[in-house]
């Protein structure tokens, strides 16, 4: 019990020296009699340590009376150098080397005269200072009262009578100014990621941190285009409010009402307010910002392709050549191997015959979906064109028709109907849009930080409760344990996260021009908090070496080509263009 209270919050092995590289877990409720599954297990376990062993990796374990629960093991691996040299070389992983001094073989030639030389020198110099040093002996120095920032060994030489008093108030703040800057937020310790978590995951805060910073621009502008609608509101551009908000104009006209008994007619004055929001982000500016956002959104991917050739460069990861493992339901499924030509070994295989068949019975599915929906188009567009009174048939069920009283016959049947606000549809979007880019992100925010909490919490809860012994100590590594697990895609989610958050960014951004400005607070906040999460509330994943952020490139660029296209119609459909 001693040695585990000594060693509850260490890093290492027992002896204090050995680190503790990795932790290996696992569980036996009893010895007593154990059931084939499990024999099958222990003996398992019993050849991979043997294996570990062999490969010269040194083990301790703990047994699981010293665990807090009394049945979980764990098992400490700890790699020597001479191993972990071994395997560097094999995964080419690479060590700082020396600088090498070369030196000439005439560096040895004439060395007695070299020595004479410099004593020469060495007499030169002494009677040069000996001649312009000034004589402390005849003029004395002048005493110097603030020489140097005052410290504890060197009080006596000051004249310091009160320590509050010693310095003035103004340089009391030039001081704390100068701690201020230097301990300012800096930079993302990008390095320190890689040591600890591997280049993978420092690769994802690199281009996060980069893809915050490139939103400064866009957020600004999108500020200024906001600002200028509001500023011209009352000005002469904003021509359908006025007309709208105008009772002697175009205010005044009565319209029909949504629904047959519960709704009553309006005023088209009664959308003023629809009319100014969707001015707000519907102006003259509104233009150039699409215009811009469709620049930014192709800068971006090129610097980004720079910045990570020289992380790449900088971090040694131009041969990093990554085998990809088969998925564990395609290993289930197919029944048939092969020796692979290259590294011998057996493997799946899947035949050519079983390809093309598997291919051909998708393209069929494919094709037949795609002419289900050409003849779907086909079908609506006909009925579009026939007389008003049929279109009632199979399409008002789904919506509504003329004539149906029971759809309409209250408030909440507004809903159903598939009409805008007379003020125009933009103003929903903009409500929707803000929506998502400030309520669900922090409210995404909000459960990314609560859930692995609770997670983590009701683990820890089930895991005393199931411990008899109480006073039992709680060792580091099982507290690690009871953390959550990243799993093998620990960073899909936060890539997911972030390329949905681009693509509201880019595509609709001529309607919502204050997007860019919500992603870059909500993307300042969600690094820390994907920082928190990853140090506090999950357990370390295991480091991979990858050149790229993979797939999530393809993604953003072909979000780029859309965003490009989806801006240019926008701008085409702009009441400003069109006029």
């Amino acid at each position: 019990m001693n040695i585990l209270n000594s060693i509850k919050y260490s890093t290492t092995c027992r002896d204090g020296r050995r680190r503790i590289d990795i932790v290996l877990v696992y569980q036996e409720e009893n010895n007593g009699v154990m059931t084939e599954i499990e024999a099958r297990r222990r003996e398992q376990r019993r050849v991979f340590q043997q294996n570990l062993l062999k490969e010269g990796l040194q083990l301790e374990l703990e047994p699981k009376e010293n665990s807090f629960d009394g049945k979980t093991y764990f098992l400490k691996l700890h790699i020597p150098w001479k191993i972990k040299v071994q395997y560097a070389e094999v995964m080419n992983l690479k060590l700082p080397t020396k600088r090498f001094i070369t030196i000439s073989v005439k560096a040895w030639q004439g060395n007695e005269d070299v020595k004479e030389n410099s004593k020469f020198w060495e007499k030169w110099i002494q009677w040069i200072k000996r001649i312009h040093t000034w004589d402390t002996k005849k003029y004395p120095e002048e005493p110097s009262f603030y020489d140097s920032i005052d410290s504890g060994d060197r009080e006596e030489r000051f004249v310091v009578k009160d320590r509050d008093t010693a310095y003035t108030p103004a340089q009391r703040s030039l001081i704390v100014m100068q701690i201020l800057l230097r301990t300012r937020y800096k930079k993302q310790p990008l390095w320190l990621i890689r040591r600890y978590f591997g280049e993978k995951v420092a690769l994802y805060f690199a281009w996060l941190g980069f893809y915050t910073k490139c939103l400064y621009a866009p957020a600004i502008v999108g500020l200024l285009c906001f600002m200028y609608g509001v500023g011209s509101m009352d000005g002469p551009d904003n021509i359908p409010s006025k007309e709208i908000c105008d009772s002697n104009i175009a205010g005044n006209i009565t319209l029909c009402p949504l629904c047959d008994k519960a709704c009553s007619y309006q005023r088209l004055g009664e959308s003023c307010i629809f009319s100014k929001l969707t001015y707000l982000f519907d102006n003259p500016a509104t233009v150039f910002f699409a215009i811009f956002m469709s620049f930014w959104a192709t800068t971006f991917l090129e610097l980004w392709k720079r910045r990570q050739a020289v992380i790449v460069w900088e971090w040694d990861l131009q041969n990093v050549e990554s085998d990809e493992e088969p998925r564990p339901e395609f290993e289930t499924t197919v029944k048939t191997f092969r020796i692979n030509p290259v590294t011998r070994e057996r493997e799946p295989y899947l035949p050519v015959w079983s390809k093309v068949l598997r291919s051909c019975a998708t393209s069929s599915i494919v094709f037949f979906m795609h002419s289900l929906k050409l003849v779907t188009c086909y079908l609506l567009h006909h009925m579009k064109r026939s007389k008003f009174i049929k279109k009632g048939g199979l399409q008002g069920r789904f919506f509504v028709h003329p004539g149906d009283t029971t759809a309409r016959a209250s408030e909440f049947s507004r809903i159903k109907t598939d009409v805008c606000d007379p003020a125009g549809c933009l103003s929903e979007v903009c409500i929707q849009l803000a929506i998502i880019m400030v309520g669900k992100q922090c409210f995404n925010n909000f459960v990314e930080i609560l859930s692995p909490k609770m997670w983590n919490w009701w683990r820890k809860r089930n895991h005393v409760a199931a411990t008899k012994d109480h006073g039992r100590p709680y060792t580091y590594w099982e507290k690690d344990y009871q953390l959550q697990d990243p799993g093998r895609l620990a960073l899909f989610d936060e890539y997911l996260e972030m390329i949905l958050q681009y693509g509201f960014v880019t595509l609709f951004v001529a309607a919502f021009p204050l997007a860019p400005l919500f992603a870059l607070l909500n993307n300042i906040a969600e690094i820390r908090l994907d920082a928190y999460k990853m140090i506090k509330e999950a357990r370390r994943p295991l480091a991979e070496r990858v050149e790229d952020i993979g797939a999530w490139y393809g993604i953003l660029r072909g979000v780029t080509y859309v965003a490009v296209v989806s801006n240019v119609r926008r701008l085409g459909m702009t009441p400003l263009v069109l006029s």
